[in-house]
């Protein structure tokens, strides 16, 4: 993501000043260049850092974001990334994906670094960071996440059990994007001891899905 954005409280209500919709990604203080997160270049990056096959069945998906994590690091620029489908137009596609307000903490997203604590090569280590789950080291309180809807396009999605992707059937012009961050880069370098982003050696997002009608590739950007 290009953008600066903040998840927000107002699950399923209108913004307030500084919270994630569709037209702003801090509502009245900071405007996507195009609604939705639309803008490649400008509101996300014009590549994708990683794509994965969702659909058909429930349960763990993951994205190699090791290359995204290393140029976050190395420009100590992090605003995550939007989670939007191929198939986000075709009518009745969607996913849910269990967000950070899940009840089941063991299936909120979280994002896994292995890295080296020297620039020297040494024996790889593995950080996670997420909600509630235990890991080498863990790192709480570290994650945003929203989703973004065409339809509602003035309310925030913030705190919202659910992430959703695609197109949830009610309407043909009802898209909906996710927006995740993990405020991952102090932690590396305070409590891990990064300097280098030659030093991470693998990064991958994991998302838990609970439910999806028909099957897209789900992109990050």
């Amino acid at each position: 993501m290009k953008k600066d954005w903040r998840e927000g409280i107002h699950k399923h209500k209108p913004a307030t000043a500084g919270e994630a919709c569709w037209t702003w990604a801090k509502y009245d203080v900071i405007d996507w260049a195009l609604d939705g997160a639309g803008d490649p270049g400008f509101d996300f990056g014009i590549e994708n850092s990683a794509t994965q096959l969702v659909g058909i069945t429930s349960g763990w998906h993951e994205w190699d974001v090791t290359n995204s994590v290393k140029e976050m690091f190395r420009n100590e620029e992090n605003n995550g990334w939007l989670i939007k489908s191929d198939a986000e137009e075709t009518d009745g596609y969607f996913i849910l994906f269990k967000s950070k307000d899940n009840r089941n903490n063991k299936q909120r997203p979280r994002l896994i670094i292995y890295y080296d604590r020297s620039s020297e090569p040494i024996e790889t280590e593995e950080v996670t960071l997420t909600f509630g789950e235990s890991g080498n080291e863990t790192f709480d309180n570290v994650t945003y996440d929203a989703y973004i809807d065409k339809i509602k396009c003035d309310y925030n999605m913030g705190e919202a059990r659910l992430l959703r992707v695609g197109n949830n059937g009610e309407s043909n012009y009802r898209t909906d994007r996710t927006l995740i961050s993990f405020e991952f880069i102090p932690a590396l370098i305070y409590q891990s001891e990064i300097s280098q982003a030659s030093q991470i050696k693998n990064a991958r997002l994991d998302l838990y899905v609970y439910s999806s009608e028909g099957q897209g590739e789900e992109g990050l950007f």
